[in-house]
């Protein structure tokens, strides 16, 4: 018991005064079907732009790289956005698969956006003429980071639709322009199949590269793989999920990770979730 916990201590000693949770929480890995899919090497033929800002093409700004290849879709690829402009980005058409096949919409994205500005992903049913918002928000400044989001389709089983990526900025009313490099997006899918799962029992560690696909952050900040800063080290093994792997968190930014989804055994068995994390908060 005392070497245990004189190696807890030393793990505690390790800790840097960066803001970071780390958390250790099943493993299961599942074979998705892709239906559409863009990763923007051969050009995005097909995708339609309204009122200029998209581009597609090698980044030299905001991530300064795509993250997969060499080519991304941005809002403008080397420098700033312009201010006081919306624009939309409409992918081609396809029809979405039935709902007992789970289907859904997975990229990975990065956006820098200043504080009245930001974009959303949305869904058309009738060739572009309205549109419906499939995500949040996403705005407020960077992570530094590229991170994966994932979102339902099911409610549009059927049907002939298309994707839109939205941006809107504005001008800041005392100062004028007030701009950031914007929304960079890429390894664009639509999947079907089984959802991931997260068996009861047994222990995510995030070793395995399927963990990228089991867990989901809604507004980015939280990262999977190998900490360098925090505790700079997974409790066990080498990877763990954490808010920002190397460095500090992004200010003036909520966001959560979600699990897959799992079933609760009886209360007769005493379920029960059990987790090793490592954090260091600011004062508010």
């Amino acid at each position: 018991m005392k070497r245990t916990e004189n190696r807890m201590k030393q793990k505690c000693q390790k800790a840097a005064w960066l803001s970071l949770l780390f958390l250790c929480l099943a493993v299961s890995s599942v074979q998705a079907d892709v239906v559409f899919e863009e990763g923007f090497e051969s050009g995005g033929a097909g995708w339609q732009i309204s009122n200029g800002v998209w581009e597609i093409g090698a980044p030299t700004s905001g991530p300064n790289a795509a993250h997969s290849g060499t080519r991304v879709l941005a809002t403008v690829l080397a420098g700033n956005y312009p201010d006081d402009r919306s624009s939309r980005i409409m992918s081609p058409a396809f029809t979405v698969p039935a709902a007992d096949q789970n289907p859904r919409l997975r990229f990975w994205h990065w956006w820098s956006f200043s504080a009245r500005d930001w974009g959303r992903v949305q869904v058309s049913a009738d060739n572009g003429a309205t549109w419906v918002n499939l995500s949040p928000q996403y705005q407020t400044t960077s992570s530094g980071k590229w991170t994966r989001a994932t979102l339902d389709l099911s409610a549009y089983a059927g049907q002939l639709v298309h994707l839109g990526f939205y941006f809107e900025s504005h001008e800041d009313g005392w100062s004028g322009a007030d701009v950031s490099t914007g929304w960079y997006i890429d390894e664009v899918e639509v999947l079907t199949g089984p959802l991931p799962e997260l068996p009861i029992g047994g222990l995510d560690n995030f070793e395995d590269a399927d963990a990228q696909n089991r867990w989901s952050a809604d507004l980015g900040v939280w990262e999977i793989g190998t900490p360098t800063v925090g505790p700079t080290a997974a409790h066990e093994g080498m990877n763990c999920l954490g808010t920002i792997l190397s460095g500090n968190y992004t200010d003036d930014r909520t966001s959560r990770v979600s699990s897959p989804g799992f079933t609760v055994p009886s209360a007769d068995q005493n379920p029960r979730l059990r987790f090793w994390h490592w954090w260091s908060f600011s004062a508010r």
